[in-house]
């Protein structure tokens, strides 16, 4: 029985998946890190809502 094509496919498909991780973890890693820095600071509702927006690579008009 060869099941080297079924690890070919799950090894990729795992590898895509820690891609995504990675990048999800260092998106959160980064907003932690701009949160922790201006942690004295004071913010209305709407500018955190717009800076976690900015944080998340928001791109539009």
């Amino acid at each position: 029985m060869d099941i080297t094509g079924w690890l070919d496919w799950f090894l990729r498909s795992s590898d895509r998946t820690l891609d995504g991780t990675e990048e999800v973890l260092g998106n959160v890693m980064h907003r932690t890190c701009y949160w922790d820095a201006v942690a004295g600071e004071t913010f209305s509702e709407r500018q955190r809502a717009v800076i976690n927006r900015l944080l998340d690579s928001f791109e539009g008009n």
